[in-house]
């Protein structure tokens, strides 16, 4: 049987960051979402999300492509707000 760090040591290289930072970025657009603004719930669901998303980035040395993620996603939010 694996143990969690076995399995993730499959997870190591390309595969991972593409994971980590795709999700940062679909949890990031949230807060652009105006039905996610338009509730406070929401939008702390939404804030939490990402900042968690955004350490999983930072953890795995991922820290400037996040940034560029979350610059983007907050471009996206003034647009629509």
């Amino acid at each position: 049987m694996e143990n969690a760090f076995t399995s993730l040591e499959a997870l190591c290289g390309p595969e991972l960051e593409y994971f980590l930072l795709a999700r940062l970025g679909r949890v990031a657009s949230r807060l652009a979402d105006p039905r996610t603004q338009e509730i406070p719930a929401w939008h702390a669901l939404a804030q939490h999300a990402t900042a968690v998303a955004y350490r999983d980035c930072v953890a795995f040395g991922l820290a400037s492509e996040a940034a560029v993620i979350l610059r983007d996603a907050g471009d996206e939010a003034a647009r629509s707000g």
